[in-house]
């Protein structure tokens, strides 16, 4: 900007005036002060102009001419609201308002707290107040009303009723008073006038009004002369509003305020003294003119922002906590955004630590984990490395214990404690996020843990020492609604899946067995290695997912086989239950990382041998909802779909509410012989020579879903419509439709998450895309398996020449894939 001017020119340069006036010695020198910001800030950016070729102006009449009206119009409605444009326009934005049902939805209310004492007419204007006192204060129709803040309406004891007439501005400025001395100096003084007014208007014209009536009206009925207002160096054509003396500051003995502004303003519902002239006389007044010289604009703007501020607090709260009608899928990072760049982000850690002591529910309090860590990371500006990555420093060993024991609230204030010492630097900041985000996986454990509540099982008798007891279970593969069955999704938003059950390689790939044996201990077979349990403190390491043996030793605990901990020895219980130990073994035939339910399903085989040799009898629910809680033992989470599909034959809908505890509905599809055997003739499994690493896939959605990413929030509510619509296909026999649910489903996951599909997955799924109904990567994607509904039965001859066209494909494989229906089978 500016490149052919110095800086000397740039900064001296005449102002632009109306034609004949003149800038006086104060104004220029504040237009030099101007520009000299200009240039430092603005000088060597380029600049070019734009043509915006949809837009129009929305004009203000002169300035003799200017009335509130205009502003008035403008606050209530949108200028382009008639032009068929697709803007958004609230009548409420970011405010507070405790008493919804007395502002009527015609009046606009920006940046503001409303009290329960605080009540509008139609078509009015609040903003920037802050107004939670005691005093009843009325608005009338038409109104604005800016910048009061309650110490404004409260001097007096006991407050007062106040109504304000209607079509009157009322507003409060902080000024700057040069002549005063330390905080004296800074004063906030109300004035009012009426929406009709002419400001610049001389008063000797009929049309010249204030507060909406003529003047001599105002005069006389207030007993307020010329003299009061003008002095006599003023002449008569200049006497306008903006010079007249109104507004009361000071007076040497008694307040004056509120009470004199809605004598000024022509209130006949308040009571007004008999002395309220001689204490306007006596009292120091300004005029607009003088105060808008005098306005602080520092002030000003503090105030703003601090009552924004103030009320982001209040909406977090209400935001995370789901009060006072608040929408709990409302984002919160721009907020958080905001307040690091204001340097108030402390005062919003404080209130996300106070939510999250003060709760009572483990979601509520992981959301607001989740979201320090958001905090954290926009304090690191995107400096500190990935935000995904390790949280295992021993520093907050101590917090994470206490929330591992359900002490949340010690838990969050040791959090707190420890967070004090890691906001130095951006990768402290990041680390000690990452850990955040770990205290937040804790809590969503314990949340999913209420599911414990659906877990019954009834007492049977006890197998023969030495008689097996084995279960065997199908695949899963997920058609629609996967990612909407995981934690903390499914429980704050709701979820469904449709899924079937398949066979791999021609076989039920997964299966477990037991038997008691004589032996007081308890022996495990798992992939070739054998280990022996003989002291309670074997079981000890079953919630560190990579320790040996850990899922079986959970499904142990699970399945309460013993006590643990527990002061009786492991010998003892085994002996005193079972007159014996137990001997398990587990295996699967699925690949690593195939995507198609592996871990999960192998935990509710376990868990049914478990729970049959220990004389316990269940039913599909229990184990469904006992899987669910075991994961959160093991500390992988993980949702529900898994299980559904597997453990639950055929094809079936799960479901779950948004909301705690966590149960899940699983609905079996009426789908006809017909239709299963087409989709079984129809359907190929393809293993894509990739290996599915979904860890960084599911940090990333959750954060995505704390921060309620707006397209994540649109994406689930499709992923739970498309799940039912596929359920409804298949009970139509629309296996086309079927297939589009399909394809429908693996663009919604890499909506969620981006990066989930390898390039050769692409190239494979685009070279099919002409012989298929639809396809999609099993699971969360990034690689395993891929499955496939062909147009035409019998196609996987086909399949295998497409695939060995195409490069990076030389570790795939392809094979028909089953259905099964029946659910888990056990024999003895």
């Amino acid at each position: 900007m500016a490149s052919n001017v110095k800086e000397e020119d740039f900064t001296s340069g005449s102002r632009s005036v109306a034609y004949a006036s003149k800038s006086s010695q104060a104004e220029s020198k504040g237009m030099k002060n101007a520009r000299s910001i200009l240039w430092k800030h603005l000088h060597g950016t380029a600049v070019k102009t734009v043509v915006l070729e949809s837009a129009s102006y929305d004009y203000l009449t002169s300035q003799f001419d200017v009335t509130a009206q205009d502003h008035h119009k403008q606050l209530l409605h949108c200028p382009l609201q008639y032009e068929g444009s697709n803007y958004l326009w609230s009548t409420v934005v970011h405010s507070n308002i405790q008493d919804k049902s007395s502002i009527p939805e015609n009046s606009t209310i920006l940046n503001s707290v409303l009290g329960q004492n605080i009540s509008i007419e139609g078509r009015s204007v609040m903003s920037h107040c802050n107004l939670v006192g005691q005093t009843n204060l009325h608005i009338g129709s038409q109104s604005i009303v800016s910048g009061l803040i309650s110490e404004d309406l409260e001097p007096q004891q006991p407050p007062c009723a106040i109504t304000l007439p209607n079509d009157i501005v009322l507003q409060g400025f902080h000024i700057k008073i040069p002549t005063l001395q330390g905080e004296s100096k800074h004063q906030h003084i109300m004035t009012v006038f009426g929406k009709y007014d002419h400001l610049l208007g001389p008063t000797y014209k009929g049309s010249s009004s204030y507060c909406n009536t003529p003047w001599v009206v105002f005069m006389n009925r207030t007993g307020i002369s010329q003299e009061d207002l003008w002095d006599s160096t003023v002449p008569d054509d200049k006497k306008c509003s903006m010079n007249a003396k109104l507004f009361p500051l000071f007076h040497v003995s008694e307040y004056v305020g509120i009470r004199e502004i809605l004598w000024l303003a022509g209130d006949e519902n308040i009571n007004i003294d008999s002395n309220v002239l001689d204490r306007w006389r006596s009292s120091w007044r300004l005029s607009f003119e003088e105060i808008l010289n005098f306005i602080d604009l520092q002030a000003e703007f503090q105030h703003r922002r601090k009552l924004f501020f103030e009320i982001a607090k209040i909406d977090i709260v209400n935001t995370l906590e789901g009060k006072n009608g608040a929408d709990i899928n409302k984002g919160l990072c721009n907020v958080y955004a905001s307040a690091v760049a204001e340097g108030l982000h402390f005062e919003v850690l404080e209130t996300l630590d106070q939510v999250a002591m003060e709760t009572s529910s483990a979601g509520v309090a992981a959301r607001t984990l989740a979201n320090i860590a958001d905090v954290l990371g926009c304090m690191a500006r995107n400096n500190g490395g990935l935000r995904s990555g390790p949280a295992a420093n021993k520093s907050w060993g101590r917090a994470f214990h206490l929330l591992e024991n359900g002490s949340i609230r010690e838990g969050v204030s040791a959090m707190s404690e420890e967070r004090a010492k890691w906001l130095e630097r951006p990768d402290l900041l990041v680390r000690a996020a990452r850990h955040y985000e770990g205290a937040a996986q804790i809590l969503i454990r314990h949340a999913v843990m209420s599911a414990r509540q659906f877990i019954s099982t009834t007492k049977s008798e006890l197998p023969p020492i030495g008689r097996w007891v084995m279960a065997e279970c199908p695949a899963r593969i997920d058609l629609s609604g996967g990612w909407s069955d995981t934690p903390p999704i499914t429980y704050e938003h709701g979820g469904a899946v449709t899924n079937v059950s398949v066979l791999y390689d021609g076989k039920k790939p997964i299966g477990a067995k037991a038997r008691r044996i004589e032996r007081p201990e308890i022996v495990l077979h798992l992939e070739g290695r054998e280990l022996v349990l003989t002291e309670l403190s074997h079981l000890e390491d079953y919630c560190q997912p990579y320790a040996p043996g850990a899922l079986l030793k959970a499904c142990i605990l699970c399945a309460e086989l013993v006590d643990f901990p527990s002061d009786v020895s492991l010998r003892e219980q085994l002996l005193q239950r079972y007159n014996g130990g137990i001997e398990l073994h587990s295996w699967s035939q699925l690949p690593h990382g195939s995507g198609l339910g592996g871990s999960s399903i192998l935990a509710g085989a376990v868990m049914g041998v478990l729970w049959n040799i220990s004389g316990q009898a269940y039913d599909n629910k229990s184990l469904i909802h006992a899987v669910l809680h075991l994961e959160q033992m093991l500390t992988t989470g993980g949702g529900w779909q898994d299980q559904v599909g597997a453990l639950v034959g055929g094809v079936k809908i799960g479901v779950s509410k948004g909301e705690l505890p966590l149960y899940v509905d699983i609905v079996p599809l009426d789908v006809t012989v017909e239709t299963v055997q087409a989709f079984s003739d129809r359907l190929i499994l393809v293993y894509t020579g990739k290996t599915r690493l979904a860890r960084n896939l599911l940090q990333n959605v959750i954060r995505n879903w704390y921060g309620r990413n707006p397209d994540i929030l649109a994406t689930q509510d499709a992923l739970v419509e498309n799940a039912h619509d596929c359920a409804k296909a298949f009970e139509q026999g629309d296996l086309e439709k079927v297939g589009e649910c399909m394809n429908k489903y693996w663009e919604q996951k890499k909506k969620m998450a981006p990066g989930c599909e390898p390039s050769v997955v692409a190239r494979m799924m685009a070279s099919l895309r002409e012989h298929t109904y639809g396809m999609t990567l099993a699971g969360a994607g990034g690689g395993g398996f891929m499955y496939v509904l062909m147009k035409n039965p019998g196609g996987i001859g086909l399949v295998k020449e497409i695939l060995s066209q195409i490069e990076g494909t030389e570790n795939a494989t392809v094979q028909l894939c089953r259905y099964r229906g029946n659910d888990i089978d056990n024999s003895a």
